[in-house]
């Protein structure tokens, strides 16, 4: 009979997987507050008019910092319902910590408070806030976040993102296709093949108030154009004598995502 010889099997490491253990690889994000603008109010001083600065915590902070931005600068404007740039950050497996910058008057004196976080983004990562509408005070002090896939693989060129951020299900119906659901808290992307259209796809959408009741949101023509995509955001109003109106906020744009070097 003859003896089997057992023969030890080498374990062979892979070479480059080791170099990068450890190796840090950069993740991009930007950050969106969507909400409304409170009352515009003035009060008459001696001989003028003057604009009264917003009441604390009903705008969202106009300066943060990134913690882990590769160029932090002197910090990133934060204006409302409008994208910030694109941020790189050194380390795409690290949690971000979003900081309001209140400017000192002396130089180096710059304030950071904690305002809001954002997870690693380990893909480009659109991280969406609005003000917590189930607090009894409407207020940006601790926002409510909504976390998206922003590579061109989830949200594709020529296509359309639809976020419902009320308080019940969307029909959505793009040209001569039939309605979709889009459901409370949710999103959904529409492509070619589900009606979005170029140059301009007719979006007609409603909230559905109960079984065979809707109630009109929006239905209008939206350019699509190629290499762009179109976001809407569907929300509830976030000032207290607007609690149960609904708002629409469309984001048209060329397609730069980011990606590493």
């Amino acid at each position: 009979m003859k003896k089997l010889l057992l023969i030890p099997l080498l374990l062979i490491q892979n070479v480059s997987a080791q170099a990068d253990e450890g190796e840090k690889v950069p993740g991009f994000v930007r950050l969106l507050a969507v909400g409304e603008n409170p009352t515009w109010k003035t009060e008459r001083r001696g001989d003028m008019r003057v604009q009264l600065p917003p009441p604390p915590g009903s705008i969202p902070p106009r300066l943060i910092s990134i913690s882990g931005a590769k160029d932090p600068g002197d910090g990133l404007k934060l204006d409302l319902s409008r994208m910030t740039p694109w941020v790189e950050v050194t380390d795409n497996k690290l949690a971000i910590q979003v900081s309001e910058i209140t400017k000192g008057e002396n130089a180096g004196s710059d304030l950071m408070k904690n305002w809001a976080k954002a997870p690693a983004p380990k893909r480009p990562l659109l991280a969406l806030y609005i003000k917590n509408p189930t607090a009894d005070k409407l207020t940006w002090e601790k926002p409510v976040r909504f976390d998206f896939d922003e590579s061109l693989q989830a949200f594709p060129n020529e296509s359309i993102r639809i976020i419902n951020l009320t308080k019940k299900d969307l029909a959505v119906k793009l040209g001569e296709k039939s309605p979709v659901k889009v459901s409370s808290g949710k999103h959904r992307i529409f492509k070619q093949a589900d009606g979005a259209s170029l140059p301009e796809t007719f979006i007609d959408v409603r909230q559905i108030a109960a079984p065979g009741k809707y109630l009109k949101v929006a239905a209008k023509e939206f350019d699509l154009l190629r290499n762009h995509r179109v976001t809407l955001v569907i929300h509830m109003g976030d000032r207290e004598q607007t609690r149960k109106d609904i708002r629409m906020r469309v984001f048209a744009e060329p397609s730069r995502v980011p990606t590493p070097k």
